[in-house]
């Protein structure tokens, strides 16, 4: 695949365990900033309704105010930060730190301290939560966690986790993993096969997949044998 991307640093990505709506706004603030300047300008409002949500701005504890403390810890952990002293529902100027730059064009090899995004799969999965009612924090937080797990530079390269493991870094339930599982199958984004390993899975990215007939031969076989979506 060739086009715009965006990057986070595995540090930052490791936040989704402590708030689950790391992901979406992190992912938000990169895909939104302005180019050559590192700069997000842009509300809560915003960041809540174009990320598949409905603003509730005058709920204590709905999304917006959700969002709001997810700021608030991002800046506070150093991975962001607020121009725009408080955070208000209506004005703020985030400014990234220096991991997450531009949109970059390819070709480009992003180090092992960063995942690497396509924002036309970020603005998939979003689509495709306004269309079939998934929560999009959880579907990108997935995502991002299986590409945190895979080495780009080398082709067919998979996440090999066990799922107890995403579940604990996600703060999902076993449910909600396969269920959002099948999404990114669904939306083309990843392919699975059964691991080795009990409660283990294979995740590989279709954008970072190259078709082989001995590799489509063994995928043909697994599928013959449990049924696995491939």
């Amino acid at each position: 695949m060739n086009g715009h991307f965006i990057k986070l640093t595995k540090e930052a990505v490791k936040e989704i365990s402590k708030n689950n709506l790391t992901g979406m706004v992190l992912s938000y603030l990169c895909c939104n900033q302005g180019v050559g300047t590192g700069v997000c300008r842009t509300n809560i409002n915003e960041i809540v309704s174009n990320s598949g949500c409905t603003c509730d701005r005058h709920s204590t504890t709905g999304i917006n105010r959700r969002v709001k403390n997810c700021l608030i810890e991002l800046e506070k952990d150093g991975f962001i930060s607020n121009l725009d002293d408080p955070v208000t529902e209506t004005n703020i100027y985030i400014q990234k730190a220096s991991y997450a730059d531009d949109l970059y064009l390819e070709p480009y090899n992003p180090s092992e301290k960063f995942v690497m995004i396509y924002t036309e799969n970020y603005y998939k999965l979003i689509q495709y939560s306004l269309k079939n009612g998934y929560k999009f924090a959880d579907l990108i937080n997935l995502y991002i966690f299986i590409i945190s797990h895979i080495n780009r530079s080398i082709p067919n390269a998979f996440c090999n986790t066990s799922t107890i493991t995403m579940q604990k870094a996600l703060n999902i339930s076993e449910h909600t993993l396969d269920k959002y599982t099948k999404a990114l199958i669904d939306c083309g984004l990843i392919r699975k096969k059964r691991g080795d390993a009990e409660h283990s899975n294979q995740y590989f990215l279709t954008d970072n997949f190259e078709e082989t007939d001995k590799r489509s031969a063994l995928v043909a076989a697994d599928d013959e044998e449990d049924g696995t979506a491939f």
